[in-house]
C-alpha cells in the first residue's frame, strides 16, 4: 500500500475483504461503497483483484496496518463503513463478523462505542428493508380496481408493482419469523440431543474394556467415530442452515442457477437494470460468488456457473446459496441442454427447493435479417410446430426433470433473453416495445411475482419448515441406516450362533462312531497279534512276557499308528468345524463389507480376528493327543498279563500238549480281556476328549459372538433412542407444514404462531412422508376438493393426497 492513497481509499478496500466475506456481493453492499467513495473508479484494479482473489491482491493485514496511523477520526467513519455493509441486508453473517473480529485484532477501538454504533445499525437496517409505500400509488390501485374499463393484465400489473406488494413481502416476512422461531426450537432441542450423543461417544461408555480384544475394540471405535462424525457434521449444518434462513427471513429470495453462460448474468441485467454496472462485471470473473439484487422488493440472487472455468468450487457456492432460496429459477438453453447439467437438480430437490425452468431461446437477433424476420413475427419462435419447434427442447427437460428432480409439477417458461437486451438500446419505441414483448420476459416476470403474492406465505413456510425437516429427516435417515446395519448384523449373529451350535450337536454322533471306527480297526489287529504272541511264547515266566509284549507291541508300531490315526481324525474334524466356521466368516465379511458400514476404506477391519474363532482354539488338538497318549503306555496292557503263571501252576499233572494250548488260552484271553478293557476306556477317554473339543469350540463362539451381541445391542439401543427423538421432530415438522398448507387454501385461518397450531389443531389425523419417493398423505377432517390438492401438489412440487375422515 502507497503512502500517497488516501484514507477512503483503504477503507474502501477493507470494506471490499467485508463484502466478500460470505461468498455474497450484494448491490446494497456495493452501492453503500459508491455512496461513501465516488471515486471508487481510480482503485478499481485493486477492487477487482480482492473480488477476483487474484494473487497481487493487496493483503488485508497491509491495509488494516495503514489504517492504523490514521486518527481515531477516520478509524470510526471505517467502522462506520463496516457496520454499515454488514448490515445492508438486515443481518449479520457470521463469516462477516469473523473478518470485523479479524480486523478489530489489528485496528482497536472503544468496544463499548462499538457496541452502540453496531446496535444502531441494525435498528436502521430493520426500517429500510422495503420500499416506501406512496400514497399515490396506493390511490392509483383504488382507482384501477374500480375502473371497470381497466383490464385484468393492467390491474394485475399495478397489484404487483403498487404498495400491496410490499405489504405482502413484509406480511410473509412476520409469518416466516414465527416460522423460524418454531424451526429454532426444534433445532436447539435437536442440536442439545446430539451434543449428548457426541459426549457420550467421546467418553467410549459404550466399550467394553474387560474384553482384551483389540481387534473388536478397534471394530467399536471405528463405529463411533462414524456416528460421532456424522452428527457433528449435521450439528454444523444445523447452524449453518439456520444462520442462512435468519438472513433470508425478511425477503422473499429468488436465486438464479444453471450451467455457465446460460443468460443468468442477461436476466440480472434485464431485470434489476444495474447488473452491468457493478464493480467489477465486464472486467474480471466476478461471478466466483453470488450476486444479490433487490428488485422490486424481492431478492434475487445470480449464481456462479455450474460447470464454469472454477470447477467444483463454484458448484459450492451455488449450492450454498439454496438453503436461502425460497425460490430456485433453473436456467437453461436451446442450444445445449446436456444431462449434466440437470445433474444438480437433483442436490437441489434434496433440500425440497421449488423450481422453475426457463427455457433461453438463442437466436442472433443482431443480425438484421434475422432480427427482421422477428419484429415481423415476434412469437413465432414460442408458436411454430415445425422441426425447429421448442417442444423437443421442453420434452427433453421433462426427461431430465423426472429423472434427477423426480417431479412433474414444475413450469418451463420459455424467453428470448436477447431481445429482450436489445430492446433497452433500441431507440425506435414501438421497435422496443416489440422486441421486449416478444422476448417473453414479461410472462416470466409476472409469473415470478405472481407466485409470490399469492403462494408466498406457503413457499416461504416450505423454505424455512419444510427445508429443516428435510435437513433432519437426513440425519434421522443416516441414523436409521445405522441402526438397520447393526440390526442386521445382530440378527445374522445370533442366527450363526444357534446354527454353529445345532452344527457341533448334528455332528458329534458321526464324529464319535468315526473315532470309534479307528479304534476298533486298530484293536482287532492288535487282537489277531495278541493270539499269535500266546501261541509262540506260552512258556515264558511272567516278566519276560511282559518285557516281551512290550517290546513286540513297539516294534510292530500298533502305539504309534493308532495314535496317529485317532490324531488324524480328529484333525479331520477341526478341519471340518473350522471350514464351517470359515464359511460363515467370509460370508459374514462380505455381508459386512456389502453393507458399506461406513467403516473406512484403509481400515484393517478382520471379521475372523474380530470373533477370534480358530486362534483361541489352536491348543484343543494338543489337548486331545495328550488324551490318546493312554495308547503310548501299555500299562493296562501289563495287567491284563498279570497272573498268568499262576494259572500256569494248575496245569502241573495235565499232558504237555494240553499244558501248551491251555497256557496259549490263558495267556490269550488275559491278553484280549486286557485290550478289551483298554478298548472300553480308550473310547471313553476319547469320547470326553471329544465332547471337550467341541464344548471349546461352541464356548468359544458363543462367548465371542455372545459378547458382541451384547456391545452391538447396547449401540442398537443408543440409535433406537436418537431415532425416536429425531422421528419425533419430523412428525411436529410435518404438522407444522401441513398446517401452513391447510391455512393456505383456507381450511384453517391464517395464525402467524404456527406453534400454537401443532400443540392444539386435532383436525390432523396423520401425516404419511416418503421423502424419498417424493409423496406427502395427508388424513384431514377438512373435506379438500381436488383443485387445491392440485395446487398443493404443484407448489411442493411433491405427489400431495388427501384422505378425509372425521374426528370421532
Amino acid at each position: 500500500m502507497k503512502k500517497e492513497k488516501d484514507h477512503k481509499s483503504i477503507i474502501t478496500l477493507i470494506a471490499v475483504y467485508i463484502i466478500t466475506a460470505d461468498k455474497q456481493i450484494d448491490n446494497k453492499e456495493l452501492d453503500t461503497i459508491y455512496a461513501y467513495n465516488k471515486n471508487c473508479i481510480d482503485i478499481e484494479n485493486e477492487i477487482n483483484n480482492i473480488f477476483s482473489d487474484d494473487d497481487n491482491k493487496i493483503l488485508l493485514s497491509d491495509l488494516v496496518k495503514e489504517l492504523s496511523f490514521f486518527p481515531d477520526t477516520i478509524i470510526y467513519e471505517a467502522y462506520n463503513l463496516f457496520l454499515d455493509i454488514i448490515y445492508s441486508d438486515g443481518f449479520c453473517h457470521i463469516k462477516e463478523q469473523e473478518k470485523l473480529n479479524e480486523i478489530k485484532k489489528i485496528l482497536p477501538f472503544n468496544d463499548s462505542s462499538l457496541a452502540i454504533l453496531e446496535l444502531s445499525f441494525l435498528e436502521k437496517s430493520k426500517k429500510s428493508l422495503y420500499k416506501e409505500e406512496k400514497k399515490k400509488d396506493d390511490k392509483f390501485y383504488k382507482k384501477a380496481i374500480n375502473n371497470s374499463d381497466q383490464s385484468d393484465k393492467k390491474e394485475k400489473e399495478i397489484l404487483l408493482n403498487g404498495p400491496q406488494f410490499v405489504q405482502k413481502i413484509k406480511q410473509i416476512s412476520k409469518t416466516a419469523k414465527f416460522d423460524l422461531k418454531f424451526v429454532e426450537e426444534v433445532i436447539s432441542e435437536s442440536s442439545n440431543r446430539i451434543v449428548k450423543l457426541i459426549n457420550s461417544l467421546e467418553n467410549n461408555k459404550l466399550k467394553n474394556h474387560n474384553r482384551k480384544d483389540e481387534e473388536f475394540d478397534g471394530f467399536v471405535s471405528q463405529l463411533q467415530r462414524t456416528i460421532k462424525e456424522m452428527s457433528t457434521n449435521h450439528l454444523q449444518e444445523n447452524i449453518q442452515v439456520l444462520n442462512k434462513k435468519k438472513r433470508s427471513v425478511d425477503y422473499f429470495t429468488i436465486s438464479f442457477l444453471g450451467r455457465t453462460k446460460a443468460g443468468k448474468s442477461t436476466l440480472h441485467s434485464i431485470i434489476t437494470k444495474d447488473g452491468d454496472d457493478a464493480i467489477g462485471v465486464g472486467k474480471v470473473r466476478t461471478t466466483r460468488y453470488n450476486r444479490v439484487y433487490n428488485w422490486e422488493n424481492l431478492r434475487i440472487v445470480d449464481t456462479p456457473g455450474i460447470g464454469a472455468p472454477g470447477g467444483m468450487s463454484d458448484v459450492e457456492i451455488a449450492e450454498s446459496i439454496v438453503d436461502e432460496s425460497d425460490l430456485i429459477c433453473y436456467l437453461v438453453t436451446d442450444d445445449a441442454i446436456q444431462e449434466t447439467e440437470f445433474q444438480f437438480l437433483s442436490e437441489i430437490k434434496k433440500k425440497n427447493k421449488p423450481v422453475v425452468i426457463l427455457l433461453n431461446v438463442k437466436e442472433n437477433l443482431e443480425i438484421e435479417s434475422r432480427k427482421n424476420l422477428f419484429l415481423k413475427n415476434p412469437n413465432k419462435w414460442r408458436e411454430r410446430r415445425d422441426n425447429k419447434s421448442i417442444q423437443g427442447h421442453i420434452d427433453r427437460i421433462n426427461d431430465y426433470m423426472i429423472k434427477y428432480y423426480n417431479s412433474n409439477h414444475y413450469r418451463v417458461i420459455p424467453v428470448m433473453l436477447l431481445a429482450s437486451k436489445l430492446s433497452e438500446i433500441e431507440t425506435d419505441t414501438s421497435v422496443k416495445k416489440i422486441l421486449y414483448d416478444g422476448s417473453n420476459v414479461e410472462e416470466f416476470l409476472i409469473s415470478l411475482k405472481s407466485t409470490v403474492f399469492e403462494n408466498g406465505h406457503l413457499r416461504k413456510s416450505q423454505n424455512i419448515i419444510d427445508g429443516t425437516n428435510f435437513r433432519l429427516n437426513a440425519f434421522h435417515s443416516d441414523i436409521n441406516y445405522q441402526y438397520l446395519a447393526l440390526s442386521d448384523i445382530i440378527s445374522r449373529l445370533k442366527k450363526e450362533k444357534i446354527s454353529f451350535s445345532d452344527f457341533l450337536k448334528k455332528n458329534k454322533g458321526g464324529y464319535e462312531q468315526n473315532l470309534k471306527d479307528e479304534v476298533e480297526t486298530y484293536v482287532s489287529k492288535i487282537r489277531k497279534f495278541a493270539r499269535d504272541f500266546a501261541i509262540n511264547n506260552c512258556e515264558l515266566s511272567e516278566s519276560k512276557l511282559t518285557k516281551l509284549w512290550e517290546k513286540e507291541l513297539l516294534s510292530r508300531g500298533y502305539k504309534q499308528q493308532l495314535e496317529k490315526r485317532i490324531s488324524e481324525e480328529f484333525d479331520i474334524i477341526q478341519t471340518e468345524i473350522r471350514s464351517r466356521l470359515n464359511e460363515f466368516l467370509e460370508s459374514f465379511q462380505l455381508f459386512f463389507n456389502n453393507l458399506s458400514f461406513n467403516i473406512k476404506k484403509d481400515s484393517t477391519f478382520n471379521t475372523r480376528s474380530f470373533l477370534k474363532i480358530g486362534g483361541s482354539l489352536i491348543g484343543v488338538v494338543g489337548a486331545v493327543v495328550g488324551f490318546c497318549g493312554l495308547v503310548s503306555n501299555p500299562i493296562g496292557w501289563v495287567i491284563a498279563i498279570g497272573g498268568i503263571l499262576v494259572g500256569l501252576s494248575n496245569l502241573l499233572f495235565k499232558s504237555k500238549a494240553n499244558k501248551i494250548k491251555e497256557a496259549q488260552e490263558k495267556i490269550e484271553k488275559s491278553l484280549i480281556k486286557g485290550i478289551n478293557d483298554f478298548e472300553i476306556h480308550l473310547k471313553k477317554e476319547i469320547s470326553k476328549s471329544l465332547d471337550k473339543m467341541l464344548f471349546d469350540y461352541d464356548k468359544s463362539v458363543n462367548d465371542n459372538m455372545g459378547k458382541l451381541i451384547i456391545e452391538a445391542e447396547a449401540f442398537q439401543k443408543l440409535l433406537k433412542t436418537e431415532l425416536d427423538f429425531s422421528n419425533s421432530k419430523v412428525d411436529i415438522l410435518n404438522k407444522a407444514m401441513m398446517i401452513r398448507v391447510l391455512q393456505h387454501t383456507k381450511h384453517l385461518d391464517l395464525d402467524f404462531d404456527v406453534n400454537k397450531f401443532v400443540s392444539e389443531d386435532k383436525t390432523i389425523i396423520d401425516i404419511q412422508r416418503d421423502f424419498k419417493k417424493n409423496q406427502i398423505e395427508l388424513k384431514t377432517s377438512h373435506q379438500l376438493e381436488s383443485k387445491d390438492v392440485i395446487k398443493i401438489s404443484e407448489l411442493l412440487q411433491c405427489d400431495f393426497k388427501v384422505y378425509g375422515t372425521k374426528i370421532k
